[in-house]
């Protein structure tokens, strides 16, 4: 496993590292649920009145609360910029497919949790909107870091690339993370580019090799 450490660039990061963007998509999301859950919850006990309205705003209440608590605990498992970077290891990725709005990356990753372990080689694809610092063409190597998570049985079965362009401005910084992935490893992803449909039908992107 291979931690590739530089200066992330904070601003940059926030702009462009879409992970981090869905993150806090997912946090307006629970504020406007809650919000929803509180209406609800009043326009009920003002309709009911007495106990059963008192009832039912409590159990809305809670679970606005609830709601609300995301926002806390969703920064907390996904961590920060600088956080996503050193906490997970460099793997290839590759530009596999461009669409009119997006693009899809196709990666090369470990999906078993111990990394002293003999590796167990899977793709990863994830849709992206724009990667600054990378031409939008089929085949472009785009260096990132394997962001894993739901781990079972000793592998992972979720696994996103992260660009390391979302984490920097610095071309020289992109060479050197291209640079520092062995060449067999990119030969490998090159090689089993034709299996995006056969990741893409996978229920998280995910497609071990044999």
């Amino acid at each position: 496993m291979t931690i590739f450490s530089f200066d992330v660039d904070a601003d940059h990061a926030r702009q462009n590292n879409e992970l981090l963007k869905d993150a806090r998509r997912l946090q307006i999301s629970a504020v406007l649920f809650a919000a929803i859950l509180v209406g609800v919850g009043v326009w009920l006990h003002r309709l009911l009145g007495g106990v059963p309205g008192i009832v039912i705003l409590g159990v809305l209440a809670v679970l606005a609360l609830s709601s609300l608590a995301l926002i806390i605990i969703i920064p907390r498992y996904v961590g920060d910029a600088e956080s996503l970077y050193t906490r997970y290891p460099l793997c290839p990725a590759m530009i596999a497919k461009i669409n009119s709005r997006d693009m899809v990356l196709l990666s090369l990753v470990n999906i078993n949790s111990d990394p002293d372990s003999t590796p167990q080689w899977a793709l990863a694809a994830r849709t992206v909107s724009r990667i600054e610092g990378h031409q939008r063409r089929p085949g472009e190597r785009v260096p990132s870091v394997a962001v894993s998570s739901m781990e079972q049985q000793s592998q992972f079965r979720e696994v996103t690339p992260l660009p390391i362009a979302w984490g920097t401005t610095d071309p020289t910084v992109i060479r050197t993370a291209m640079r520092t992935i062995p060449e067999a490893s990119w030969d490998l992803l090159r090689t089993n580019m034709s299996r995006l449909d056969e990741v893409l039908a996978t229920p998280h992107n995910l497609l071990a090799l044999d």
